[in-house]
């Protein structure tokens, strides 16, 4: 048994579409709490996924 040669998945776009605008959500609100230095910035500035 051997695995195929080319494998292609069409759902990867919307995939990264996703996580671009979860990760740019997380960058605003992160700016905007630090922004207003309100204590909650401590919450997004730790997210495990960073740029």
């Amino acid at each position: 048994m051997t695995l195929p040669s080319v494998h292609e998945v069409r759902q990867w776009r919307v995939t990264w579409a996703g996580f671009d605008a979860l990760l740019m959500v997380t960058m605003a609100a992160t700016a905007l709490l630090g922004r207003l230095r309100h204590r909650a910035v401590i919450g997004p500035d730790t997210c495990p996924v960073r740029a």
